[in-house]
This record gives C-alpha cells, sequence and structure tokens, in this order.
C-alpha cells in the first residue's frame, strides 16, 4: 500500500494525493477522512488499494466513488456524464439571481449531463418549472436518478440541440446551458482524466461556436418576451460568442467575469 501511495504522489503531488486519499475515505468507504489504512478492515483495504491503482491510471476519483459534489448537494456520476465543475456554480448561481429579479417561471437547461444545473436551480428555486434536455439517453437516466435521489419532479427531454424537435418545447423565460465548446484541436492541451474518462460527446464541437448558434436559434423560437439566456464560455472565445448574438440580433449582452477574473458567462436579453 505504502508503495501505491508514493507512485499516486509522484504524479499528484503530495497535497493533492492526500485530499485524494480523504476523498476515498469518506465518499467510497463511508469512514472519516482521519481513518487510518491501518485500521481498514481487509475488505475494505482491498477495494482501497483497487481505486488507489485506478487513480494511477488517471481515472477521476468523482468516477471510481461514482459521487460528485456540486453546489453542497450530492450527485450521482459515471462515465457517460461530465463531472460537474466549480466554475459552473457561478453559472448556476447568476441563474438564480436572475430568476429571483425577474420573477421568472420556467428556465430550460440544455444538455442536462448529471443534472447538476436544472437539479440545482430547482432545489433553490422550487416554486419555477424546470425542464432539461439532452441527447444522450444515458445521462438522461442519470439526471433522472439525480432529480428523484433529491425528491424532485423536472422534465427531461431527449434530443440534439442541433437538430431540435420543435414539438417537444414550449415558451421558457430563462434559457440556460454549459454546452460543448472544446474544438477537438485542442484536446492535446487537456488533462489524461478528461480525455481518458470523460465524455466526448459532452466536451467536444464540430467548431467553437456550433452550440452557441444553434441554442440562439432555438431561443429565436422559444425564449419568451422580455427572457433571458446564460452561457458559460470558453474564456478563450467570449468575444466571439458575444459577437455571435450580436449577430442573432439579440441585445443586452453581457460578459460576466468568474471570481479567478476568466470571462466565463454570457448573459443575453430580450430578442429584438
Amino acid at each position: 500500500m505504502d508503495d501505491l501511495i508514493r507512485q499516486l504522489e509522484s504524479i499528484y503531488g503530495k497535497r493533492e494525493s492526500e485530499s485524494l486519499l480523504k476523498v476515498l475515505m469518506l465518499d467510497l468507504l463511508g469512514t472519516s477522512s482521519r481513518t487510518s489504512i491501518l485500521d481498514l478492515k481487509d475488505y475494505q483495504r482491498e477495494i482501497f488499494r483497487s481505486a488507489i491503482k485506478k487513480l494511477l491510471e488517471h481515472k477521476p476519483v468523482q468516477y471510481i466513488t461514482n459521487k460528485a459534489w456540486f453546489y453542497g448537494y450530492e450527485f450521482y456520476v459515471n462515465e457517460n456524464v461530465l463531472i460537474p465543475r466549480p466554475e459552473t456554480e457561478e453559472l448556476v448561481e447568476k441563474a438564480i439571481e436572475l430568476i429571483k429579479k425577474q420573477d421568472y417561471k420556467s428556465v430550460l437547461d440544455i444538455g442536462c449531463g448529471s443534472g447538476c444545473i436544472p437539479i440545482t436551480i430547482k432545489l433553490k428555486r422550487p416554486e419555477i418549472d424546470v425542464i432539461s434536455s439532452d441527447i444522450s439517453i444515458e445521462a438522461l437516466k442519470i439526471a433522472s436518478g439525480n432529480a428523484a435521489f433529491h425528491k424532485l419532479e423536472i422534465n427531461f427531454i431527449e434530443d440534439d440541440i442541433l437538430e431540435f424537435d420543435d414539438s417537444k418545447y414550449g415558451h421558457y423565460d430563462l434559457i440556460v446551458s454549459n454546452p460543448p465548446y472544446i474544438a477537438r484541436q485542442e484536446s492535446n492541451a487537456m488533462t489524461q482524466n478528461t480525455l481518458l474518462h470523460e465524455p466526448e460527446l459532452a466536451l467536444f464541437s464540430e467548431t467553437p461556436m456550433q452550440f452557441y448558434d444553434a441554442i440562439l436559434k432555438f431561443a429565436k423560437i422559444h425564449l419568451s418576451k422580455n427572457g433571458s439566456i446564460l452561457f458559460e464560455l470558453n474564456e478563450f472565445n467570449a468575444k466571439e460568442t458575444k459577437d455571435l448574438a450580436l449577430f442573432h440580433k439579440f441585445s443586452n449582452i453581457e460578459i460576466i467575469k468568474d471570481i479567478q477574473g476568466k470571462d466565463r458567462i454570457l448573459l443575453v436579453n430580450q430578442y429584438i
């Protein structure tokens, strides 16, 4: 076991390795994060050893524990959905603020994945209607399961936003999305953990603007009067995304920086 932990530290560094081991204790074994490996039962030690080997193969710890935390809430995840990112919490925070400020009654999330965005919005604003779509049947199963775990009623729709079925949708006060925005040629700059294990369908687009363009076209038909759109952005394409919204004749467009000062969210209001 000591040899495996040394190998882990050679890849992740001492501090991150300690953090990963604590996550395994808490979320995989259900013990205290301070539990000593020596105090584990034989079967627990075997589970723990197997998990470390998976970490050495660059498997994200959330896929080992099948558990991710988002906005303080627990979500089941596996390799059919992206692992929720902390920066996406800022997108959700902005959505919650906007719903309250504008007294919005309905939200459509496009590309639900694990369901972390629509579920968190519904948990924070239980009085509104929340609808969410995804092309992946497996992702929809996971999102539905997470909604059930949190005892929520959310309408999940199977659909491809690039060729959306108009008959499946109504009108929505807020459309929110964290779409695939990484061009395939950018994959060489990504970590092995992400490339080897997270779903390509949720990561990559043929062009950086592919999904933003599709959602803006969708919004022309399905966004309510005085409604808003919230996008999570690729910081390097923020201006291009804003220009695309202008091209589609939207106005009152704002790029919002995240806590790290990166261009992270695009707020789009009212269609001309």
